[in-house]
């Protein structure tokens, strides 16, 4: 078995960290938005579920994967609009948030979900990651406690981590393509999305840590 096929399996299970953490601190999770955050992870753990599933039966779990992505971007965007309380960058994430959401609609609806909407995916990543820098910067010039104590600052972390990836592996993947080279784009295949793996279990091990600060938040 290939690396990549390695990490293909081990990858989603890395979401039951975020959940096991959850699971332990759910009598700390006071506000609406970490209880929203809660079911987001929740949904995360059926998406990945469905996705190994499809790709056992179908060998194509790209239909689950479009539609959960519409979810995580609705819910990032959400998140940091909360975060962000700023007009300005209020205004930012809904001038952002509905071009994007269009794209995606567009797709679902109009698109085989069978193939992976690039532009799509492209454009989320690149919308978070803005907002995820945008709070970092604004928390690191503001917090009065220090950061490895503030639950936010983990997920933005995580964040930053796994979209800053997913936009290497669509540049990578998209360059490489063009090419036209059948031995990069078999290297590609086999080792480069262990990178995406790697990456997705290192966001997933800082959201547990992330949640596992909420039982010593004072709310």
């Amino acid at each position: 078995m290939k690396l990549n096929e390695i990490g293909f399996y081990i990858s989603p299970f890395s979401i039951l960290l975020p959940i096991a953490a959850l699971i332990s601190v759910r009598k700390s999770l006071n506000t609406r938005r970490f209880q929203i955050t809660s079911i987001f992870f929740i949904i995360c753990l059926i998406s990945e579920i469905f996705q190994i599933a499809f790709a056992s039966i179908y060998k194509n779990n790209l239909i689950v994967l479009n539609i959960f992505a519409g979810i995580e971007f609705i819910f990032w965007c959400y998140f940091f609009f909360e975060l962000l309380n700023f007009i300005f960058l209020r205004v930012l994430i809904i001038v952002l948030f509905i071009p994007v959401c269009l794209i995606w609609l567009h797709h679902v609806l109009y698109d085989t979900l069978w193939n992976l909407n690039s532009l799509f995916a492209t454009c989320e990543a690149s919308v978070v990651l803005l907002l995820s820098a945008f709070y970092l910067l604004i928390l690191s010039k503001n917090s009065f406690k220090p950061l490895q104590e503030v639950p936010e600052f983990w997920f933005a972390s995580a964040v930053l981590i796994y979209f800053t990836n997913s936009i290497i592996t669509l540049g990578a993947s998209w360059f490489i393509r063009e090419t036209k080279q059948s031995e990069l784009i078999s290297a590609f295949n086999d080792n480069f999305f262990m990178f995406y793996f790697i990456f997705n279990i290192l966001a997933n091990i800082i959201y547990s840590k992330g949640f596992l600060c909420l039982s010593t938040k004072k709310i």
